[in-house]
């Protein structure tokens, strides 16, 4: 199992490691000052490029020869600034990712890899404050399965995912503002807000409009950054079994209780 959530990691970090690297090779220092990320900002990126290429190093060396190779992908982005937005994503989606895995680790390579999970933090940190966004907009940072972060993550790889554990779900095209997902008459749906305990449900108003099923529903005003959230059949719990599509990410900014 270490090796199956180790090479897990690594998946994540081969991107990441990527994703930076094709920014520095892409764009300059000078378009980034242009693009409104002054200095000494583009100097943070050469920083956050070599933590996640000796992510990947480390990661190689607990792994040896089962460890799993760099894919090729497709990225989101059209200059400096969807960059930087995507980064700041995907940098939440790998911590989430991470720390779902962290209770089933052996304490032999626990501390390597919450080490990295930490880093992982530190990363956005730094990205949503440069887009003006709460550096520390969450109480608790929300964990993702396996599942979960598979189907969030498979739109940027061009290559085939290792099917390791953890499980894998095929993933779903996910449009709610206009889903083409079956829908059944009276079945009841919901939307569910992942969070570190347990997940807020709320209800999900099926509307039909030029032939495609809308999913309307209401966001709680208490969640803030980047929230993951799913279509279920299911009020009480969020599992492969309860979710019909997602996840989905939005970004909620919303005024703390103080």
């Amino acid at each position: 199992m270490d090796v199956q959530i180790l090479n897990y990691a690594l998946t994540l970090k081969h991107l990441e490691a990527k994703l930076y690297q094709d920014a520095l090779k892409n764009y300059t220092q000078a378009e980034f000052i242009a693009a409104g990320f002054p200095d000494p900002f583009y100097n943070y990126l050469r920083e956050i490029t070599f933590d996640e290429i000796t992510h990947v190093d480390y990661l190689r060396g607990l792994i040896g020869s089962p460890a799993v190779a760099e894919c090729t992908y497709k990225f989101p982005i059209t200059d400096v600034k969807s960059f930087v937005e995507f980064a700041s994503i995907f940098e939440v989606i790998g911590a989430s990712a991470l720390l779902g895995q962290v209770e089933s680790i052996s304490n032999k390579y626990v501390l390597g890899y919450t080490s990295i999970l930490t880093v992982e933090t530190r990363h956005n940190t730094l990205l949503r404050q440069t887009l003006y966004q709460s550096p520390t907009p969450k109480i608790f940072d929300t964990l993702l399965t396996g599942n979960e972060v598979r189907t969030l993550i498979h739109p940027y790889f061009v290559c085939i995912l290792v099917k390791t554990p953890p499980p894998y779900k095929t993933p779903d095209t996910v449009t709610l503002s206009a889903p083409g997902l079956a829908y059944r008459a009276g079945q009841k749906l919901y939307i569910a807000f992942i969070t570190l305990s347990d997940s807020v449900f709320t209800d999900a108003t099926v509307i039909r409009q030029r032939g495609h099923y809308h999913y309307h529903f209401v966001i709680p005003p208490f969640l803030n950054g980047q929230v993951y959230f799913v279509l279920t059949n299911s009020n009480k719990e969020v599992t492969d079994a309860t979710i019909v599509a997602g996840p989905v990410i939005i970004e909620e900014a919303n005024p703390v209780p103080l």
